[in-house]
């Protein structure tokens, strides 16, 4: 089995200038560069106000009538701050239960939400931090239950290993426990795992049957840099040999930055990135 649908994040999209989103013409970007998929930015929907049912409903009436599926989207992940500087988690508390609601309105089927853990910890301090995890959880995997929608816990990255850091939730074998808990899946970013030093093809075969979603993106093994693959220094034969030993068949979706171009440029680069999606397919074997 592999994927039948080349996808993207919607900030593929998003990240332009002008900095305007309309979810529809989103929708229309994708299928004009070649895209079948999209991995919604569900984070977005609480700056919709009220109006947010008739917006994602026209997003996905859009996207079932081109044909362009919203199998995946991702929860919020960044932290909403008050005036004084401090986190209002009560907000982003409300925010996330709004997001997960309508990731089951549109009907996507997975949600990505990252775990929490200290990017200055320990292996050490793992159960204590497995312990807080399921206690955050608990409420999320609840409602995406109700609306029909399974969460994947995406690894974290790892960046101070050689400093004598860990961030916990950055490997195969500290995802599954959570995953296992509550009965999920799990999201593999692959410029995570890269800055974190693993290799992929041996976290993969852990994971197993329990990925569902992929945020495929490059770097150089040290910052974040969402990089379209072979731009970086990913062993992308590993990672795609990884990939095809666990039989992987879901979309095989993007979290790439597109850079700031024309929309001529644009265009190239999207059916670029659906082009170079297809190769890395075939190279699963």
């Amino acid at each position: 089995m592999r994927p039948t649908r080349i996808s993207a994040s919607s900030r593929f999209y998003t990240n332009h200038p002008g900095g305007t989103f309309s979810p529809v013409e989103m929708i229309d970007y994708f299928h004009d560069v070649g895209f079948r998929a999209v991995d919604f930015d569900i984070e977005t929907v609480p700056a919709m106000g009220e109006d947010w049912k008739r917006i994602l409903s026209e997003m996905a009436e859009r996207a079932a009538r081109k044909d362009v599926l919203i199998e995946m989207g991702h929860l919020p992940f960044h932290s909403i701050l008050r005036e004084d500087g401090s986190k209002d988690r009560e907000q982003f508390h409300r925010n996330m239960l709004r997001c997960i609601e309508a990731a089951g309105y549109i009907g996507i089927k997975h949600a990505v939400i990252h775990p929490k853990g200290d990017p200055k910890g320990s292996r050490e301090q793992y159960e204590q931090d497995l312990a807080k995890n399921i206690e955050y959880m608990t409420p999320y995997v609840e409602l995406a239950e109700r609306v029909g929608v399974k969460l994947a816990f995406e690894n974290m990255r790892s960046p101070l290993e050689a400093s004598g850091f860990h961030r916990n939730f950055s490997t195969a074998d500290e995802l599954i426990p959570l995953a296992d808990h509550f009965g999920q899946g799990i999201c593999w970013d692959f410029g995570h795992a890269h800055t974190t030093g693993l290799i992929q093809s041996e976290e993969l075969r852990k994971v197993g049957s329990r990925l569902i979603c992929l945020h495929v993106n490059d770097n150089h093994a040290g910052g974040d840099e969402h990089l379209l693959p072979f731009f970086g220094s990913i062993n992308w034969a590993d990672a795609m040999k990884g990939l095809g030993e666990i039989d992987f068949g879901y979309c095989f979706n993007y979290e790439c930055r597109m850079i700031r171009l024309p929309g001529d440029v644009r265009e190239y680069i999207g059916r670029h990135a659906v082009a170079l999606g297809h190769k890395l397919v075939e190279m699963m074997g």
